[in-house]
């Protein structure tokens, strides 16, 4: 039996006043996320991001305590800055992207974790015995696709 979870895995925004100066607004007027998606009716905040991470990790994270021995994940956020795309390094948004769960990947070991939400493209990766797959289309109007394979298929 092949068991898996999918989850937004939305980000959390570090709860000290310094980064809230420095980089929330950044991260919320550079994201189209807060500027398109309503929320109960209200625009995106950074706080409800913080909810929503806060739901999704307690979902993966009981859901991957289970020892099915074949699972795989997916989710729209990057689970990891190992192995980020060099692009982005040093960027503002990163924390917008992804989350930093080495430690459960590591420990928990899906077979796969797939993942987008970079708009790039690198090659599968591996953390402990979990190989780590995007295969991003992206905005083509941007050109953004490069390195999207149309063919591609992941056979669990």
């Amino acid at each position: 039996m092949i068991i898996q979870y999918a989850s937004d895995l939305h980000l959390e925004f570090p709860q000290n006043e310094e980064f809230f100066k420095a980089n929330q607004w950044q991260i919320e007027k550079g994201m189209s996320d807060f500027q398109v998606i309503k929320y109960k009716g209200s625009r995106f905040s950074a706080e409800q991001f913080n909810q929503l991470h806060a739901e999704s990790m307690k979902f993966l994270e009981q859901a991957l305590h289970h020892n099915y021995t074949d699972k795989s994940v997916v989710t729209h956020h990057v689970p990891t800055f190992y192995n980020y795309p060099e692009k982005y390094k040093g960027d503002a948004l990163n924390e917008a992207f992804a989350v930093e769960l080495f430690d459960l990947i590591e420990t928990n070991g899906p077979d796969y974790w797939i993942y987008g939400h970079t708009h790039s493209n690198i090659s599968d990766f591996e953390i402990g015995k979990t190989c780590l797959k995007t295969n991003q289309l992206s905005y083509v109007n941007y050109n953004e696709q490069i390195g999207y394979q149309n063919e591609r298929i992941i056979k669990l």
